[in-house]
């Protein structure tokens, strides 16, 4: 089958510490983009990004349309053994997204294949490899993708860019969560003194290295967990 892999540009955007900010809906130490901005102000990455075995709560999603074909990816967090917080912008059923699939593994696409635009050792972006389904890959059928109201106008302060996923099957091997916070918990900062010293943990699938304009050097995706460190600037 021939896959359309028109990727959304906002899908390579990093599982990182400003969407949880702009919502007070999730974890203080997870959110998305990693340079999104929280009250005006944006997120500064303090060192190298490493592999990502800290965190098996964020997978990798990719979205498919009512034809069954693969449209983007997205990183995001399972918050429950079958509720998947990720952005609106991704959940975007108006756009066309149908039914989705979730990898748990670090190396999600590690192995992705430009040639056969598929990975043999996980199955991304076509199926969850055997052995895999229900233990660190799971499905959303159609009628399980939410966004609330998910403009694709990322208006501030409220951006209604939040979106969930509904699991077919409860990923056995994740046994831990991400953490919702308290509303409110990150409005400190807003204001300058409440952003010093505050560090931030980013993780995600979403990292492309872009080569210097006029390169001739295609853009790379790593489509791999990883996380850096940041703070607000």
């Amino acid at each position: 089958m021939k896959l359309n892999r028109n990727y959304k540009a906002v899908a390579h955007h990093f599982f990182a510490a400003s969407f949880a900010a702009s919502f007070a809906f999730f974890a203080a130490s997870l959110a998305f983009a990693a340079l999104m901005s929280v009250g005006g102000q944006a997120f500064a990455i303090t060192g190298d990004w490493i592999p990502d075995n800290d965190h098996p709560f964020v997978g990798l999603i990719a979205f498919y349309g009512s034809d069954g074909e693969f449209i983007w990816r997205c990183s995001g967090a399972l918050i429950s053994p079958t509720v998947f917080l990720t952005a609106g912008h991704c959940a975007d059923t108006v756009g066309g997204a149908t039914t989705a699939r979730i990898w748990f593994q670090q190396n999600a696409g590690a192995n992705y294949n430009p040639a056969t635009q598929h990975d043999p050792v996980t199955g991304y972006p076509d199926d969850c490899a055997a052995g895999t389904l229900g233990v660190l890959c799971a499905e959303v059928s159609a009628g399980h993708i939410y966004n609330f109201g998910f403009t694709g106008e990322l208006t501030v302060p409220n951006t209604h860019d939040v979106g969930i996923v509904v699991l077919d099957q409860t990923p056995s091997a994740v046994t831990e969560y991400g953490q919702l916070p308290q509303a409110g918990q990150l409005d400190a900062l807003a204001t300058a003194r409440g952003r010093q010293s505050v560090l931030f943990t980013e993780s995600g699938y979403g990292l492309t290295y872009k080569p210097k304009d006029k390169s001739g050097k295609p853009a790379t995706s790593y489509r791999v967990r990883l996380m850096a460190e940041s703070h607000s600037t």
